[in-house]
């Protein structure tokens, strides 16, 4: 009975530990996304200062 309940520990563990990863590259992305935001708009701030 034990080893069934570690089983079932070990894999809530690893779910939930390859979710948080596939979430941690995403918030990267969407940071990555936000920067590329960011320098488009100085560049229009840029131009329209000129």
């Amino acid at each position: 009975m034990g080893l069934l309940y570690l089983v079932i520990i070990v894999s809530l563990i690893i779910g939930v530990y390859s979710t948080i990863k596939q979430f941690k590259v995403k918030e990267m992305e969407v940071q990555l996304e936000w920067e590329k935001v960011e320098l488009e708009k100085r560049k229009l701030h840029m131009e329209t200062v000129k």
